[in-house]
C-alpha cells in the first residue's frame, strides 16, 4: 500500500509519489510533518524489510479494476486491509481521511493499493460554514447531513424523513441490515452557533470516514457479486456472509455504533486468517 500526499503541484496534473510499497505483515511509518503538524504536508514513508520500491507497477482507478470480477474477488480482502490499515494512519493521528471514492484507490495487477488526494483531511471552521445539506449524496454520513441540516436551521423532527427519503442508498441498505435509527442520534446533537457545529463535525470526522469508506466498498462488491462466476468463487462460499457483518459495521447509520477503524481490521484480519 502506498499513501501518496497532494502536492502543489497536482493542481497543474502533476502528482507527486512519496510513498513505497508495503508487506501488510512487517510495516512501519516514519512520518516527517510541518511545524503545524498538518496531514496535508506529511511525507508518508512506509517501509518494508521485503521490498522498497517507488511506484506500482501499472496502477490503475479501484474504479476499472473492480470491473475483473473474479480477479477483484480474489484480491478484496488484501485490497481492503491495505485500504483499512491507510485510514487507520490518520484515524490514530486524529485525522480524517475525507475523500473516499474508487478513483481515488488506485491498485495495480498484483493487488498493491494506493491511496492519493489528502486535499480533504484538515477540518477548519470554513469546512463546517461550507457544509451544505445534501443528503441525495451517498457517500456523505448521514451524521454530515444531519449537521448541514441543523445548520441551516432545519426542523430535527422531519430532518431524518428527508435524510431517508432523499438518500437512496439508506433504502438499500436498510432492506438488508434492518438497523437504522437516526432519530436517536438527531437528539443528541446540539448546535446553537458556529462554534457548536464545529465542534459536532470533528467529533464525527473519523466516523465518517467509515461510513464512505463501506459505501464505497459495498457498491463495488454487490457489483461484482452481481457477475454469476463470482457468486461461484470461493470468496463468496467462505466469506460473503463475513463481508457483509463488515459492511452491517461499516454502514451503522447512527455513528455512535459505527465499527471503527481497528474493528474493521480485526473482522478483515479474522477473514483473512480463515483462508
Amino acid at each position: 500500500m502506498i499513501l501518496r500526499r497532494r502536492s502543489k503541484t497536482e493542481k497543474s496534473g502533476r502528482h507527486t509519489n512519496s510513498g513505497f510499497t508495503i508487506d501488510n505483515y512487517n510495516q512501519y511509518f516514519i512520518s516527517h510533518c510541518n511545524k503545524n503538524n498538518d496531514i496535508n504536508n506529511y511525507t508518508s514513508c512506509i517501509l518494508s524489510e521485503k521490498k522498497l520500491r517507488t511506484n506500482l507497477k501499472k496502477e490503475e482507478r479501484m474504479s476499472e479494476m473492480a470491473k475483473k470480477h473474479t480477479w477483484f474477488m480474489e484480491n478484496f480482502i488484501n485490497i481492503q486491509i491495505q485500504i483499512a490499515e491507510g485510514l487507520r494512519h490518520f484515524h490514530v493521528r486524529s485525522k480524517n481521511y475525507g475523500n473516499f471514492n474508487a478513483d481515488n484507490i488506485r491498485v495495480d495487477i498484483s493487488g498493491n493499493v494506493q491511496i492519493v488526494d489528502f486535499g480533504l483531511t484538515c477540518l477548519t471552521m470554513d469546512d463546517y460554514r461550507d457544509i451544505v445539506y445534501n443528503p441525495s449524496s451517498n457517500n456523505v454520513a448521514p451524521e454530515i447531513n444531519v449537521i448541514a441540516g441543523m445548520k441551516e436551521k432545519m426542523d430535527i423532527y422531519k430532518l431524518e424523513d428527508d435524510i431517508f427519503d432523499k438518500k437512496m442508498f439508506l433504502q438499500t441498505i436498510d432492506n438488508i441490515f434492518y438497523n437504522y435509527s437516526l432519530r436517536d442520534f438527531i437528539k443528541s446533537v446540539d448546535i446553537q452557533t458556529d462554534v457548536d457545529g464545529f465542534q459536532v463535525l470533528k467529533t464525527y470526522a473519523l466516523c465518517s470516514d467509515i461510513w464512505s469508506m463501506g459505501v464505497m466498498l459495498f457498491i463495488l462488491y454487490m457489483n461484482a457479486i452481481s457477475d454469476p462466476e463470482t457468486m461461484d468463487s470461493s470468496f463468496y462460499e467462505n466469506h460473503h456472509l463475513s463481508q457483509m457483518k463488515v459492511f452491517e459495521g461499516m454502514l451503522h447509520v447512527d455513528p455512535r455504533k459505527r465499527f471503527t477503524i481497528d474493528m474493521v481490521l480485526n473482522e478483515l484480519y479474522s477473514m483473512r486468517m480463515s483462508n
